[in-house]
This record gives structure tokens, sequence and C-alpha cells, in this order.
């Protein structure tokens, strides 16, 4: 029974998986979630990120983006001491 259940999973994350690469929405999505991670190292000019994802047949995404930054944001923790 646990095997049949994997199995019947296992199609079903391959369909939604299908679906959002399908989905026209995919490109608003991963241009979101990049911007905010960005948006935790840089200081980013207000408008000056631009990104453009593609979805290939094979279900490949290509990812190109660019922005401008005013400063780096670095946490002190993350800064590295030379002795």
């Amino acid at each position: 029974m646990k095997k049949l259940a994997n199995e019947v999973y296992l199609k079903a994350e391959e369909v939604l998986f299908c679906d959002k690469l399908n989905s026209k929405k995919l490109g608003d999505i991963l241009s979101n979630e990049i911007l905010y991670v960005l948006k935790q190292y840089f200081e980013i000019d207000k408008n000056s990120f631009y990104s453009k994802i593609f979805t290939d047949h094979s279900g490949d995404i290509n990812v190109s983006f660019c922005f401008r930054a005013k400063r780096v944001l670095l946490k002190k923790s993350s800064v590295i001491n030379e002795v």
C-alpha cells in the first residue's frame, strides 16, 4: 500500500511540476523570489531590476537578470577578519 501511495504521489508531483512550468505566472514568481534574495545582499536602485525567464520544451529554465546596486550589504558576522 505504501508503494502505491508513493507512486501516486510521484505522478501527482510530476503533473504539478509540469503545470508550473507551463504557467504564465512562473516568470513573475521566480523574478520576485530572485529579487527578494538579492535585496538581502545589495541595496538595489528602485526600478533597476530586470529579469527574463524562459522555459524550454525540455523543462529546463533559463534565467537572466541584471540590476544596479548602490552598495553591498554585509552583516558583521559574515566579514572575515584577517590576522
